[in-house]
Parts: structure tokens; C-alpha cells; sequence
């Protein structure tokens, strides 16, 4: 009797290690690795179809709820109808993950065709558009404030705080980076393939969101290197001096626009070099701290509430010629959200001079001498930004009127990967988070405008139910 129970036994295991086989084996089409297949095979509880509200428990916290119903309606909608009601097929789901992660942009915009195109004229509305990109970049924000992400809470912890509006502007600038929505309602799949092709911090965006919903880089393919690791869009924040009353002038947003828009190898940490609140407002203590630190963002925001800046692709140095090369761009961030990109026309890149009485003496860059697509005068009394600039694209004047008064600057030097862990090992994965500072950690728990935040991004309800709920 129980030598046939264990016969029975047997072959119920063959059979159930030869439908797994079969199931992984499938996954594997979908572009996932062996390790990534059997993962997420079972994550899903070693079925061929999984209900919805395992999927949504999957998920529960970590997405918007319009996000959440966007892609649990896109994943019933390929599932088989031979799965059953309520149903979702573990293939179509694994196909869904693999071609955010690792689909090409063709693939891509399949996906984004599928969620925000409403008939059959294969166009996509500009503002249906513009609000996946706002439901994106809260989900991100959730996930990181929730999974207690380091860069997110070192942030945080300097009163980095933001509202709707600000993830709006973002949105608009994501899209005003090929069309105007102002001038165009909607955009055919061919512009579509355009867009994502030039926004390739949607896509590092929307990787590093599945990457973190399944922690895919704990897996040891991503931790040696066999597969592509997806870094966080925040960078990490390092101050060389400490001032307890002091607040950095940009938010959260703001930081991963700018940085999404970085050389890949300068978007891991922000080493704040200068901030007029801690160092002083002397343009001698300027210069002395912002000259050979390598590729620098300097941030401005002057007494109208303008927010705007220039990334330096190489350091700074006094001298009476222009340097630097196509690499560095000006950018606003507030009223409005904008790259701009260097163009042919000239050279006029970067100016740094002082104590010198031919020339002009103080920070400029692009334009010419005298006009200047942004200056800051050595005497550190007041700045400039010309109507016009031919040395960057689409350029705008930056600062509430022409010459304006400094209400505040910074400069960060953009750094790449280097530290070491404890473990001797390089800390730059999306899940290997440096060590949680327990003052930054505490302040989602007991500061009001964290709470705030988290209402904002979708979640009612006290700070600590929000973090401790699932």
C-alpha cells in the first residue's frame, strides 16, 4: 500500500517537475534568463495563470491605483481566454516584465500603444500620454518611499519636498523634449518610436520600476554581471558640511530630470561643492570651491522663484577664454521644466574670470561677452540671462527678468560609481542600498511634510500605516 502511494507520488512529481520544465521553458521565450524564468515562476506560485488579486498583492503599495488597473486591464487583455475569468496567463505576465526591461523600442511602443491608444487610428493623445508619464513617476516615487530607498530618504531628509505640481511639470518636460503639447493633441505611432527613442530616461524610469517591484537585482545573474543591472534614478547626496537649518534648493523631481539627463557615468552620486547658505555669498569662496571638481550642476534660484541652471561637462577653471565642449546644456526647472542642448553655431560653452579689467569678471555660460545666456557677476550682487542665446537650442531666457537677484545657488560635482561597501564590493545596484541612516529613515515616520507626500502620491491615511501596510 505504500509502496503505491510512492509509486503514485512519483510520477504526481515527474509530472509536476515536467509541467514546470514546460512553463519555465516558455517563460525563457519571453527574453527572461534561467535564473530570472525560475524566479519569477515562482513568485507566481508555480501556476500556468495566476488570479488578478495575486498580482495586485504583488503590487499592493508599490504602484498607483490608476497604474495599478492600467497594467492588470492590459495583462487580462492578453491573457488567454481559456484561462478563466479573473485570470491572468504567467506567460503574458512574464512577456509584459521582459519587454519593459528588455524589449526594444519597437516592443516598447507596442506596450505604451496598447495602454493609451482608445480606437483605431494608431495615435496616442498628448495628454493620455502625459498622464501615464505623471502615474509613473508617482508609482517610482511610492516604491521608494515605501521599499525606504536610501538616495530617496537623503533627499528627503534636506526638505526636499514636492507636490503635484511638480511631477507635472516634469511630465510636460518629458513630452516637450520632441513636441509641444500646446501645438499638438496627439501623436501618430511613428512619432511615438521618435520619442521614446530620445527619452531614454522614460525608459531607465519605467526598468527601474519593475526591477525594484521583483528586486531582480538580488538575483547573483545581476549581481555578477551576467545581466544588466538598472541604476536608481535619484542619485545618492553627499554633503562635506552639515547645517541642520539648511534645505537644498531643488526637489525631488527636479534632481531626477536633471540627472536623467547627465553623461551615464556622472548620474550616481551629487557631491554638494558650494551653497551660498553654507560657504558664504563671496564669489572668491565661489570660485576657489567650484574649480576642479570635475563635471558640476549648478542650480540657481533667484528672487522672482525662478529655478533654473547649467550642467558643466568639465571643470571649471578662471581664465579669459570660453571651454568646455557639447556636452553641457542650461536647463529650467521652474515655472517651466526644459533642457537646453548645445548647437553648432559656437563654442561659447563655459567662462570663468576674475580680477581682470579688459574682460568680464564672473561665471558665464553660452552666448557671448555681455550677453549671456546666464551670468553670474563676481561682484555676487546680481545675475543675467539674455531674451535670446545662440549657443543653445530652443533656448529661453531662464530667470524672471533679465538681470535678476540671486536668492539662493548651488553646485554639485555629478560623480560616478566608486565607493566600497564594507565589503570591499562597489555599491551601485538599484538594491544595494548603502546603509539606512536611521535620522533620514525616521523622518517618513514622524515628519509632517513626509506625511504629506505619501497622501499626495496616493495613499491616505497616517505615515506609519503606509509604511508598515503588506
Amino acid at each position: 500500500m505504500f509502496q503505491n502511494m510512492g509509486g503514485e507520488e512519483s510520477k504526481f512529481c515527474a509530472s509536476k517537475n515536467n509541467t514546470s520544465k514546460k512553463c519555465v521553458s516558455k517563460l525563457l521565450r519571453c527574453g527572461l534568463c534561467k535564473e530570472e524564468a525560475d524566479y519569477i515562476y515562482r513568485l507566481l506560485g508555480e501556476q500556468k495563470s495566476v488570479l488578478k488579486d495575486v498580482i495586485k498583492a504583488l503590487w499592493h503599495n508599490l504602484l498607483t491605483p490608476e497604474l495599478m488597473n492600467l497594467y492588470n486591464t492590459y495583462l487580462a487583455n492578453k491573457t488567454d481566454s481559456k484561462c478563466g475569468e479573473n485570470t491572468i496567463d504567467v506567460f503574458a505576465f512574464s512577456l509584459f516584465l521582459s519587454n519593459f526591461i528588455k524589449g526594444t523600442v519597437e516592443e516598447r511602443v507596442n506596450m505604451y500603444s496598447s495602454f493609451l491608444q482608445k480606437n483605431d487610428d494608431d495615435i496616442i493623445f498628448t495628454s493620455d500620454l502625459k498622464q501615464y508619464l505623471i502615474e509613473l513617476m508617482k508609482s517610482v516615487l511610492l516604491l521608494m518611499s515605501v521599499k525606504e530607498v536610501n538616495q530617496y530618504l537623503q533627499w528627503l531628509k534636506k526638505g526636499n519636498y514636492f507636490d503635484d505640481n511638480d511631477i507635472q511639470r516634469w511630465a510636460a518636460a518629458t513630452i516637450l523634449n520632441v513636441y509641444d503639447p500646446s501645438d499638438i493633441n496627439s501623436i501618430t505611432r511613428d512619432q511615438m518610436t521618435s520619442w521614446l527613442t530620445l527619452n531614454t530616461d522614460v525608459t531607465l524610469l519605467q526598468c527601474y520600476l519593475f526591477y525594484s517591484l521583483y528586486d531582480l537585482d538580488k538575483l547573483e545573474s545581476h549581481k555578477n554581471g551576467e545581466q544588466k543591472s538598472i541604476h536608481c534614478p535619484l542619485p545618492y547626496l553627499e554633503l562635506n558640511a552639515e547645517k541642520d537649518d539648511w534645505n537644498v534648493i531643488i526637489n525631488i523631481p527636479s534632481v531626477i530630470f536633471i540627472n536623467g539627463h547627465l553623461p551615464t557615468d556622472n548620474r550616481y552620486r551629487w557631491r554638494l561643492v558650494y551653497s551660498a547658505d553654507i560657504n558664504g555669498e563671496g564669489f572668491t569662496t565661489f570660485r576657489s570651491l567650484i574649480c576642479n571638481k570635475g563635471p558640476t550642476v549648478l542650480v540657481i534660484k533667484d528672487r522672482l522663484d525662478h529655478i533654473f541652471g547649467g550642467y558643466a561637462s568639465t571643470s571649471w577653471h578662471v581664465g579669459p577664454k570660453f571651454f568646455g565642449d557639447q556636452r553641457c546644456f542650461l536647463f529650467s526647472l521652474k515655472p517651466i521644466m526644459k533642457i537646453y542642448p548645445t548647437l553648432p553655431h559656437n563654442d561659447h560653452f563655459l567662462y570663468l574670470n576674475a580680477n581682470q579689467k579688459a574682460l568680464p569678471n564672473g561665471l558665464g555660460m553660452g552666448g557671448q561677452l555681455g550677453y549671456w545666456g546666464l551670468w553670474i557677476d563676481a561682484s555676487f550682487e546680481f545675475g543675467s540671462c539674455s531674451p535670446s542665446c545662440s549657443t543653445f537650442a530652443g533656448y529661453k531666457m531662464l530667470s524672471g527678468s533679465p538681470e535678476f537677484s540671486i536668492a539662493g545657488i548651488e553646485v554639485w560635482s555629478a560623480e560616478g560609481a566608486y565607493n566600497l561597501d564594507e565589503n570591499g564590493s562597489t555599491v551601485d545596484s538599484v538594491t544595494d542600498y548603502v546603509k539606512k541612516d536611521p535620522e533620514a529613515a525616521s523622518i517618513l515616520h514622524k515628519d509632517p511634510g513626509a506625511r504629506a507626500l505619501m497622501d499626495m502620491l496616493g495613499k491616505s491615511g497616517s505615515g506609519r500605516d503606509f509604511l508598515n501596510h503588506g
